[in-house]
């Protein structure tokens, strides 16, 4: 229930600013930006409210995710390693604790850790 009631706090705040983002944006690259905030925001939303009613919040505070190339060459290692970055920056920005468990090179994998409250539900 904390961590339900937590993320609603943070999503508040996020929603707060980017209300007042729209009102102070002076231009055309100012609003495009605040617009992009809103959308960000209202999809957190959604997916705070289908998670809450189905429950997935409090199937645990630990999730990894396993990313893994299915061939072996340069560009897709790049790719898992960008992958994992966004997953990372992703856990970071939302407070939760987040680091690289396991990596391979052949076939190129990383298997990324989130811990934290309603980790699994959200991934």
């Amino acid at each position: 229930m904390e961590a339900q009631l937590n993320e609603l706090d943070r999503l508040e705040e996020r929603s707060t600013f980017a209300r007042r983002l729209v009102r102070e944006a002076k231009g055309e690259a100012q609003l495009a930006s605040a617009a992009k905030q809103v959308e960000e925001v209202a999809r957190e939303v959604q997916m705070a409210e289908v998670l809450g009613t189905s429950g997935d919040m409090d199937q645990g505070d630990e999730a990894l995710v396993d990313i893994c190339a299915s061939e072996t060459s340069e560009g897709q290692a790049a790719w898992v390693q960008e992958l994992a970055s966004m997953y990372l920056g992703w856990a970071e920005r939302r407070g939760y604790e987040a680091l690289a468990v396991a990596e391979a090179k052949e076939p190129f994998r990383v298997v990324v850790r989130v811990m934290g409250p309603g980790a699994y539900g959200y991934l």
